[in-house]
């Protein structure tokens, strides 16, 4: 099972990149709104409007209640993400283990040709450099307290 998130900064984060970017589509990579146990779009006072198509990427494929359903608009597995045609907006995904892995190479690749902006939580094992040697792309480095967060354009 993932580790349930619990960083307060983590929760500002995915809220307020959705608030300022005002996307049409997010495609939430590992679930964020389920991995803080959220019941709907709002939570602690921050929420984003239910005509953002809102698809989850579950790579934890052993609690799936019947209530992310209505969060989420469709949840799909990896292998089925990497294999669609889709076109997103935004894709947030925030890793909180202690060591954050580096991304595959093909999801690297999906995510050059599928999504126009990544939001994505850094760490020891995925930093800021990393990052700009996957994506080569504008990178805007975010600080929250002591979690660091990258926004990248890919494109517009």
């Amino acid at each position: 099972m993932v580790k349930t998130i619990t960083d307060q900064n983590d929760f500002f984060f995915y809220f307020e990149i959705i608030r300022q970017i005002r996307p049409e589509s997010v495609l939430d990579i590992g679930m964020f709104l389920k991995r803080i146990g959220a019941v709907s779009r709002n939570v602690k006072n921050m929420s984003f409007p239910d005509s953002v198509l809102l698809t989850g990427v579950d790579t934890d494929l052993t609690d799936n209640l019947g209530i992310y359903e209505t969060i989420y608009d469709s949840i799909i597995t990896v292998d089925e993400f990497l294999s669609t045609s889709a076109h997103y907006t935004l894709a947030i995904y925030i890793d909180d283990t202690e060591s954050p892995e580096l991304l595959p190479d093909d999801l690297i690749s999906w995510l050059r040709g599928h999504v126009s902006y990544l939001a994505v939580k850094t760490g020891p094992g995925y930093t800021i450099d990393n990052i700009r040697t996957d994506f080569g792309t504008s990178i805007r480095p975010i600080t929250i307290e002591q979690n660091e967060y990258a926004f990248v354009t890919l494109r517009n």
